[in-house]
């Protein structure tokens, strides 16, 4: 459950993919780059190539209840570095970048950080003397409820009677970690196999989730 949407109640999110890759060249001094690999140059190449990837996620779609067409989407370079004690002398030995993975609901994580790594590894074979080390660093699913359940009516209740107005039930893109909510925050804590009973805290576009 995520909130603080005005008079709209998050009730579902996409699923996330983040990686971070990193490409290994070959230090040299700048005078004789010859002698190096430039990770950044190969990095660059890398980046290119999933242009494609990119074109391939936008023919998949998923439609929501309420009409919306949402597909997965992929963000690189959010976080990118070079090699520590890199200098403009230096043909740089290392650089990475980071790949923020959108999964739609019609996906597993498992599957889509799966066929990523796959088109990565096949990318960088493409490309002479890049080398690359993929390190897993989120990977969480979707989250898509029935709008319609008991639960969640519970709480467009909840809202609509504090604020006296309409509330709505839109699907949100963000990540969420599945923090949950009870009356006790002293002894409750998260949980992702039980629903505990939320609190609803004012915030300023309405109604918010008091999260941990």
């Amino acid at each position: 459950m995520e909130g603080g949407e005005g008079r709209l109640i998050g009730c579902g999110h996409n699923g996330v993919v983040w990686l971070n890759v990193v490409v290994h060249g070959r230090p040299a001094h700048g005078s004789t780059p010859e002698r190096g690999i430039n990770a950044l140059e190969k990095m660059a190449a890398l980046v290119l190539a999933l242009e494609d990837y990119k074109r391939r996620l936008a023919r998949r779609r998923f439609l929501t209840p309420d009409g919306r067409e949402m597909h997965p989407t992929i963000n690189v370079g959010g976080v990118f570095a070079a090699s520590a004690g890199g200098k403009i002398n230096t043909v740089p030995a290392e650089a990475s970048f980071s790949i923020d993975r959108r999964v739609i609901a019609t996906e597993t994580v498992a599957d889509a950080e799966r066929e990523l790594r796959t088109f990565l590894a096949a990318a960088a074979r493409r490309i002479p003397h890049c080398h690359i080390t993929i390190e897993k660093v989120v990977g969480e699913p979707s989250v898509f409820p029935r709008s319609r359940g008991s639960f969640l009516r519970c709480c467009r209740g909840q809202c609509e009677a504090r604020a006296r107005r309409t509330s709505g039930f839109p699907r949100f893109y963000g990540l969420q970690r599945y923090a949950l909510l009870c009356r006790n925050t002293s002894t409750c804590r998260p949980s992702a196999m039980a629903l505990s009973a939320p609190i609803l805290m004012p915030s300023m576009n309405g109604f918010a989730w008091r999260i941990w």
